[in-house]
This record gives structure tokens, sequence and C-alpha cells, in this order.
């Protein structure tokens, strides 16, 4: 298998907007790019999040929330994964286990998350669906390190979200109506 050029393909079809296309897209491939990638649920258009926030269990309505506000790196993306991993339990490769966090780098940036499921990844793309794949088998712009941790509690994710969030230089313009209705998770 041709791993860069399977990866800079799978980085083509999952740019391209038809989400839906992508699972019959990513399919077709494994014709001409032998790979292990099967859909494993498609996305909730309902409940729309990213991979962090499907990785790490956060609120998806805490989340959504936020991100309706489009503030300049408000909301659960790579920035706020770079302030988490701190907070992260390491484990080396050789001592990973069932439902470990996957975390991948591109130049120490966090750009992808997952979940260690039966030594594949389970890991949802973008705003697209959740596949279950090989460590290498992602989009390109994923990046190339990787690195694993203990998965943690969704109730410490969202309160480190919302540290995040209440930190942020634009938080004063969103304070009232998300502390009247995310306020019960501050107290925790």
């Amino acid at each position: 298998m041709d791993l860069p050029k399977l990866r800079g393909r799978l980085q083509e079809i999952t740019c391209n907007g038809n989400i839906d296309g992508h699972p019959l897209a990513i399919e077709a491939l494994g014709l001409k790019s032998p790979h292990t990638i099967r859909l494993v649920n498609f996305a909730d258009p309902a409940l729309p999040s990213n991979c962090f926030v499907w990785a790490l269990d956060l609120c998806c309505e805490l989340a959504h929330w936020v991100s309706t506000w489009n503030l300049p790196e408000l909301f659960a993306g790579s920035k706020f994964v770079q302030e988490l991993i701190p907070y992260l339990t390491p484990v080396p490769k050789s001592g990973v286990t069932e439902g470990d966090l996957v975390v991948y780098f591109e130049e120490k940036m966090p750009t992808h998350a997952g979940s260690i499921n039966e030594s594949k990844v389970i890991s949802k793309w973008g705003r697209g669906h959740i596949y279950q794949h090989d460590q290498l088998e992602v989009p390109s712009s994923y990046g190339n390190d990787i690195r694993f941790y203990c998965k943690p509690p969704g109730s410490m994710v969202a309160m480190r979200f919302v540290r995040y969030v209440q930190n942020h230089p634009d938080y004063s313009l969103i304070q009232k109506e998300f502390e009247e209705k995310f306020g019960h998770i501050f107290n925790r």
C-alpha cells in the first residue's frame, strides 16, 4: 500500500464539501489503494461536532452553542486541545489499551483525535462521518505525530472547556447568556 498516496487521496475526498458522498468515495478508493477504513456511523446533522468533541465526549450542546458565536478560536478545536493536553495522562505506545485517546499532531499542534478500539482507531473526520481505521489511514492534513493518552472523564473535559471559554478575550460578549445556559457546569 502506498500510504502517502492513500492519505493524499483521503485529504482530497474529505475536503470535498459533499459529506454524504465521502463513504462511497472512500470505499471506491479501496479498489485502487487497498485500506482497512470502514464506516462506523453516519454524521448526525442535528448534532454538528468535530473529532475533538466526539473523541473527548465533550457535551455536544455546550460545544455547539459556543461555536455558533463564531468568535476567533472560541470552539472546541486545536487550540482548546492544546491547552487540555497538560491535564491528560500520556500512555506509551506499548501500553495503549481499549478506549485510550489518540491525538494526531502537525508541528506540535493537535489536528485530529479518536479512540482505540480493537487495536484500530475510531474517529470522526471533521464534521463528517465516524470511521474505523489503522493509525495512519487518515487524511494527510492530520499529521504524522501520534500520541496516546488515558481518556479523561467527560466532566473534566467540560470543566476545562468552560475555563477555556471563560479565559477567551471575547468572553464578555457571551458571558451573560453563557452563564445562564451553562452555569450549572461551573459548580461541579
